[in-house]
């Protein structure tokens, strides 16, 4: 039985941009020295194996690296049906990335993303479940025996086209990419390319089973805002998309368009505050709206600097279109960039 949706408003906003504050206040230690586009990735679990890039934005200068280690987890409670199909999403996805890239000249650099993958049981459903009592908010199904539980089920026509509730974890599917800089006006402007290799397991959600192709271009434009620096990048593309083995495939969309927008605000010498947007085209031919609808995730957050070398990113999301996007989700990254400024 379809179970109610979340609706959104300016008072489910508040409780969710108050942990996103209190989080980053509390990890001030560190923060990044470098500014680059959040690297964000569509966290459902049947859309993960065939994500879109995550767009970069900043060009490298010559003969300088960058690493970059991150954790993004969100979590998920879904259970609806439409016409002959159902599915139930109750769980978390983590995704763990290790990145390079290096830069090749002046204009050309290349990168590297190695990708770990969880998919386990809720850890954040006792706090979401509770937070949602305090301040009001629908449940959107979820009850206090749904919680600490994992269960992935897709049904078409009363057959069972995937299960799993026992979790799963693996190497992802690898990504290589190669980035052309050049200057637009007063903005700068980057052209990229990327591959993704079929080293995941589709039977675990960890990966495609099949090859991607990603062509994007990532732009930044830096002003003075009410004596503020705002940097301005805006980022997105096409992916094309092999089948591959995940059980949906023979729905897959071949084809989807990608678009990230966002805003950095330097509040000092140390610390930045930033507003993400990002959106994606449906991947599946699919009536139920968790499959086939268009996700807007906001991602609100803070960029510590340590040092010309030394950044971390902290900042949490929450789903403008409940549907389609995870009810929370929550990101932990570390920038090392030798060249830095």
């Amino acid at each position: 039985m379809p179970l109610a949706r979340k609706t959104l408003s300016i008072k489910h906003l508040i409780p969710t941009l108050c942990p996103t504050l209190l989080f980053s206040l509390l990890s001030c230690a560190w923060h990044p020295a470098s500014a680059e586009n959040w690297q964000s990735h569509t966290v459902n679990p049947f859309y993960l194996p065939y994500a879109p890039s995550a767009w970069r934005t900043d060009p490298l200068e010559d003969k300088t690296t960058q690493w970059q280690i991150q954790h993004m987890q969100a979590n998920w409670f879904v259970d609806e049906d439409h016409g002959d199909e159902d599915l139930l999403i109750d769980g978390e996805v983590g995704l763990s990335t290790l990145s390079a890239r290096v830069a090749l000249s002046d204009e050309w650099s290349a990168g590297v993303t190695l990708p770990y993958v969880s998919h386990q049981r809720g850890i954040w459903d006792n706090l979401i479940y509770d937070w949602h009592e305090w301040f009001g908010l629908p449940q959107g199904g979820r009850e206090e025996a749904t919680n600490n539980q994992i269960a992935y089920v897709y049904e078409r026509e009363a057959q069972t086209v995937y299960a799993q509730n026992q979790g799963s974890r693996g190497i992802g599917d690898v990504r290589l990419a190669l980035y052309r800089s050049f200057p637009f006006r007063s903005a700068d402007l980057l052209g990229q390319v990327e591959l993704r290799l079929p080293t995941g397991s589709a039977e675990d959600l960890t990966g495609s089973g099949g090859y991607g192709l990603n062509l994007g271009l990532g732009m930044r434009h830096d002003r003075i805002v009410a004596g503020f620096e705002t940097e301005n990048r805006l980022a997105g593309g096409v992916t094309w998309n092999e089948k591959g083995d995940v059980a949906l495939a023979d729905t897959l969309e071949p084809v989807v368009a990608s678009l990230q927008a966002s805003t950095r605000w330097s509040l000092t010498s140390w610390v930045a505050l930033r507003l993400h947007l990002e959106t994606h085209s449906r991947f599946y031919d699919s009536e139920l709206e968790e499959l086939s609808g268009i996700p807007l995730q906001l991602l609100a957050g803070f960029d510590w600097t340590l040092s010309d070398n030394w950044a971390v990113q902290t900042h949490f999301s929450e789903d403008l279109n409940p549907s389609a996007s995870p009810d929370f989700a929550g990101t932990l990254a570390i920038v090392y960039h030798p060249g830095g400024d």
